[in-house]
């Protein structure tokens, strides 16, 4: 029995040989290479860790910047928009984002043309 203190371990394999009693082979061997090995193994899984971390949230910071890019685009282009008449440029009219801007454009459509008759009673009223 090997005390808990004690920096070897033990093994023993029995050999069976072809004729005569079998025997048992015993070595000794110290823990060292494996608490060397397991030191080594935990330092670079820690830096692995660390690694796949930043990597997951630099990924994620990209993948948000890509996405709202088209947003920013067309916050840009409304401040930019002075007349009702302007209409936002669509991009890609399948996603969300392009359908929201064909919405938005045809409410402004409506509102231009709503403005266009509010003008024409406002002539006829003063004729």
């Amino acid at each position: 029995m090997l005390a808990a203190d004690n920096p070897y371990y033990g093994r023993a394999v029995p050999v069976d040989p072809p004729r005569g009693p079998a025997r048992v082979v015993e070595a000794g061997k110290t823990y060292e290479w494996t608490e060397d090995a397991l030191e080594v193994f935990g330092y670079w899984l820690a830096v692995g860790i660390d690694a796949a971390f930043l990597l997951s949230i630099s990924g994620a910071y990209l993948l948000a910047e890509a996405a709202l890019k088209p947003v920013g685009a067309d916050y840009s282009a409304v401040q930019k928009m002075g007349d009702i008449s302007n209409r936002l440029p669509v991009a890609n009219p399948k996603d969300e984002l392009g359908r929201l801007v064909i919405t938005i454009s045809a409410l402004l459509s409506r509102l231009e043309a709503a403005f266009v008759r509010r003008e024409g009673a406002l002539e006829r009223q003063q004729r």
